[in-house]
């Protein structure tokens, strides 16, 4: 007898039965409400954006008479629960499941002009928000989008909103979700999601690169080279095994100082602040975070050394803005931190190998 395909067949049949009574529950709890007429589907809208050298066609998904939830859920008017693709089952079944202790009156109506949704569960982190949202903002915008765009208020929104209008959107088109409104949204626009290994994404990263250099910096060359800090996240949470901190940070910057670095807190400037030291460097080291997203508007044939625990490599950061730009990009492995004995492997420190460093950096000082 097999016991783990029991055990399993059990646990489908369990969720399966979650959702049936998530379903029904949901569908009584809104009968007696007038939110969900039912005037048509989702229609799939297809069409091409250029940059004036670059072609592609993107796809845009429309609802009527949706719900927009606080917690992210998406409810359409057929009461199909559309799941957030950063999302695992668990975490999605989770949200449903603080979602009906709710009180579903508690809804506020746009439905006065067409809106976008910018939510997901990662649009509070600058990578997630630089590369899976704007992106959708440059495709709505060369589609004649006149709408409204919505967002989520949290720590990040100064900068949503900055980013926004570097991108054109006006003010009086942004609405705030705060984390006590849920929408019911007449229309809905999602747009679709692109891969980062997309080859059309690219020409879209560089409309954003440009639209914010355009607004932001001269075109004055300066070869800064930067090493951007993390030590101010470790302070900030006491939790050691929470923000990829440099661990040996002070022999990390005596090395980087000896070769013209300067030490750069991302989090103390603004994103104006931010973009426009990026787009003056040529130079960035760090560990892997948001700060090395900062790539897409460094000058062209630039240099990028980023750091990374053995217990979690994703070169994400700069992948795309490498390819885009021609940047030489080099991953350095750093060593295991005994520090690190809890906590999600996302999150460990950085034990930095000094002699590694230096002969990385040598080897493109010399070159």
């Amino acid at each position: 007898f097999n016991y783990i395909e029991f055990y399993h067949s059990i646990y489908i049949k369990i969720r399966f039965l979650f959702r049936k009574l998530f379903i029904i529950m949901f569908e009584e709890s809104l009968s007696s409400q007038e939110y969900l007429e039912k005037i048509g589907k989702c229609r799939l809208i297809q069409k091409y954006i250029s940059d004036g050298e670059y072609e592609a066609e993107f796809s845009i998904y429309k609802y009527n008479n949706v719900l927009l939830f606080n917690n992210g859920v998406l409810i359409t008017e057929d009461h199909y629960p559309i799941k957030d693709s950063y999302l695992r089952e668990h975490q999605f079944e989770a949200q449903i499941y603080q979602l009906l202790q709710r009180n579903l009156t508690e809804l506020l109506e746009l439905n006065d002009i067409e809106y976008v949704s910018l939510l997901g569960s990662w649009a509070h982190n600058y990578w997630h928000w630089l590369f899976d949202f704007l992106p959708n903002v440059i495709i709505s915008e060369n589609m004649g989008f006149k709408g409204k765009y919505i967002i989520r208020a949290d720590n990040f929104i100064v900068q949503k909103m900055t980013s926004l209008v570097l991108l054109g959107v006006e003010n009086n088109r942004i609405v705030v979700q705060d984390q006590d409104k849920s929408f019911s949204i007449n229309n809905l626009s999602l747009i679709e999601k692109i891969s980062h290994t997309d080859e059309r994404f690219l020409f879209l990263l560089k409309m954003i690169r440009d639209s914010f250099l355009n607004k932001l910096c001269e075109n004055k060359i300066k070869n800064r080279k930067i090493y951007i800090s993390r030590q101010k996240v470790k302070k900030a949470d006491k939790d050691l095994a929470n923000g990829r901190y440099i661990v040996n940070e002070d022999e990390v910057w005596s090395l980087l100082e000896n070769y013209g670095f300067e030490k750069i807190y991302m989090e103390d400037y603004t994103l104006d602040q931010q973009i426009k030291i990026a787009s003056e460097s040529n130079f960035i080291v760090g560990g892997h975070g948001s700060g090395i997203a900062h790539s897409l508007f460094m000058q062209e044939k630039s240099h990028i050394i980023e750091f990374f625990s053995p217990n979690y490599i994703n070169h994400c950061s700069s992948k795309l803005p490498t390819k885009l730009l021609n940047h030489d990009y080099r991953m350095l492995i750093t060593e295991h931190c005994e520090e690190y004995s809890y906590g999600k492997a996302h999150d460990a420190p950085i034990l930095v190998p000094i002699d590694y460093l230096e002969i990385m950096l040598d080897n493109i000082f010399l070159d």
